[in-house]
């Protein structure tokens, strides 16, 4: 008896060690029976009981099980109920770190109907992707979750019935993918010069890295890690690939680590993203670096990799990836309403659009709502407002700059019956702003002919416009900025509050906490800059209470931008309207 029960122990000791082998992993095999250790990736699985609280377990074909030797592959499960059913992952670390998220599905005609289903996946509140594959297919995103769980929700869409054969989460190294918008798809990972693909445990993250071999000049060194290199120290590495969608904003990752560097061997290069230039890179022996590319858009899509004039070796690159931020925002979906017994709803920082729906304020059960921190905007239900009065729900509404949370805004649209809104003092004013900026206008240009202004800073640009226009740009003691710091300002330019003569006007926040509207320079317009000019040089020397300030500007190659002071209040045709 004594050695059964010493038995017994170590059979448990084994179980819990394999358990935590792999720390910061959240493996579930959907549709699996029982929890079972993968010997070919070294990692334990288990079943998704524990995480989902509806569906249904089934198997794929017998026909077709032979065509993938996955033991993720095996089983599904499958939701023939409801719209919509999530899975709910409470990983160790929780809010703030960063996660690789991998959803895996096989349909493998369980039904016997081969027929391919489609779904939409969501990651919290947000669109992730549409599924429609018969084939077995991954879908990954590295995401920065703003609560201590994450919710993978498979969403019917009224083409057939959601399943899901496998979903993984790995906690990443925070350092490596720094991301603004919360969350980055991946499109593709390529292990550049190998014949294999590469994951765990190769990959301590469980990345799964295809492989990728060039011609042209291309050639592998291998040292237990593929890379490729070119054999001629000035010829450089070129990538090129075409996207459909040239609005998507795409971000490259960059791996580098060097493996042959000898004795009075220096092997240092630049790299540049679209022909702009992004970061010189001088690698040393076994030590790895990642370099990160600025967003960037397009139909065609070019890296470049040159070795420095004073490297002795050409350049290299052992794995490239291909992330985007689009397709995380939308509004609030309309399935939450089906949430009835829900008593807190917390959606904040989720960069959520569009209005507030109604039907929030109708969900009977729910007593905290929690918006703050999103892009949120028209007018908030009056139901839900009246709610927040009396006390019966606790509602967040901070950080949505565009969203109107007062009672004024809920009545500003409607329509007089009998007694008309004076307008008045509106249009004297108007009037008067016209007349004060007309006789600045006057001022300077009396200024510009007869004197010169002193204390200026005198840029120099040209436009890419087919006539070319180059004009001089002569801006006081305002701030400049760099187009790195726009891009942060206006958060990647998610948010687009109007558009003026020469181009769009974002919204955007200094690192102090002060809101600004960002007006970005068209390139395409040589009349656009002609405004441009004029609008900075009038601002410069025009002050008056009604009119706005200008903060700052933005030059630098073909990035040009004012930065004025952010009218919460919105303008006077705004009022006028």
């Amino acid at each position: 008896m004594k050695m059964l029960h010493v038995l017994i122990g170590c059979l448990a000791l084994a179980v819990i060690a394999r358990g935590q082998q792999n720390p910061g992993f959240i493996s579930i095999d959907c549709g699996a029976p029982n929890d079972y250790h993968d010997d070919q990736l070294n990692i334990y699985y288990k079943a998704d009981a524990g995480y989902v609280d509806s569906g249904t377990n089934v198997q794929v074909s017998t026909q077709v099980i032979c065509q993938n030797n996955q033991q993720q592959s095996k089983n599904l499960r499958i939701f023939p109920s409801g719209e919509r059913n999530c899975y709910t992952l409470m990983p160790d670390e929780g809010k703030g770190s960063t996660y690789l998220v991998r959803a895996s599905f096989w349909y493998g005609n369980y039904d016997g109907k081969d027929q391919t289903p489609a779904f939409d996946l969501h990651i919290d509140v947000n669109y992730w992707i549409t599924v429609n594959s018969s084939s077995w297919i991954y879908k990954e995103i590295i995401y920065t979750p703003p609560r201590d769980y994450i919710q993978i929700c498979l969403v019917n869409i009224g083409l057939g019935v959601p399943f899901i054969s496998a979903l993984e989460l790995r906690l990443l190294d925070n350092s490596t993918y720094q991301i603004n918008s919360s969350a980055l798809v991946t499109n593709w990972k390529y292990n550049l010069g190998s014949l294999s693909t590469y994951m765990h445990p190769q990959d301590v993250y469980d990345r799964i890295w295809n492989n990728k071999t060039y011609s042209g000049g291309w050639s592998s060194v291998s040292n237990a890690t593929a890379i490729e290199t070119i054999q001629n120290v000035t010829d450089p590495l070129s990538l090129f690939w075409t996207s459909e969608n040239s609005t998507t904003v795409w971000y490259i990752y960059f791996h580098f680590v060097e493996l042959q560097l000898e004795k009075g061997q220096f092997r240092e290069f630049a790299i540049y993203v679209q022909d702009k230039f992004v970061e010189t890179v001088m690698l040393e022996n076994l030590k790895p670096v990642t370099v990160a590319s600025l967003p960037i858009s397009g139909h065609n899509l070019n890296l470049t990799i040159s070795a420095t004039a004073r490297s002795s070796l050409p350049p290299l690159l052992n794995a490239v990836e291909n992330l985007s931020s689009s397709g995380l925002k939308g509004p609030i979906a309309t399935s939450i309403s089906n949430l009835t017994a829900v008593v807190s709803l917390d959606l904040s920082n989720n960069s959520l659009i569009g209005a507030v729906p109604d039907f929030l304020a109708q969900m009977p059960s729910l007593k905290v709502l929690n918006l703050s921190g999103n892009n949120m905007n028209g007018s908030v239900p009056q139901t839900l407002l009246k709610k927040k009065a009396d006390g019966s729900l606790l509602l967040s509404l901070d950080g949505n700059p565009n969203l109107c949370q007062s009672d004024n805004c809920q009545t500003s649209n409607v329509q007089p019956k009998k007694k008309g809104i004076s307008v008045a003092p509106i249009i004297a004013s108007v009037a008067a702003i016209l007349v004060l900026v007309s006789l600045g206008a006057l001022a300077v240009l009396w200024i510009i002919k007869r004197r010169q202004i002193q204390d200026v800073t005198t840029i120099t640009t040209t436009t890419n416009s087919s006539e070319g226009y180059t004009g001089t740009l002569k801006l006081s003691k305002n701030r400049p900025f760099t187009s790195t710091e726009v891009t942060r300002i206006t958060d990647n330019f998610r948010t687009v509050i109007g558009e003026g003569g020469f181009g769009k006007v974002y919204f955007g926040r200094l690192d102090d906490g002060i809101q600004v509207a960002v007006k970005m320079l068209s390139r395409s317009s040589k009349q656009g800059y002609k405004e441009f000019h004029a609008e900075a040089q009038l601002l410069m020397v025009v002050h008056h209470r009604n009119l706005v300030s200008l903060i700052g500007y933005c030059e630098e190659f073909e990035n040009m931008a004012l930065i004025y002071e952010f009218m919460s209040n919105g303008n006077v045709r705004q009022h006028l309207s």
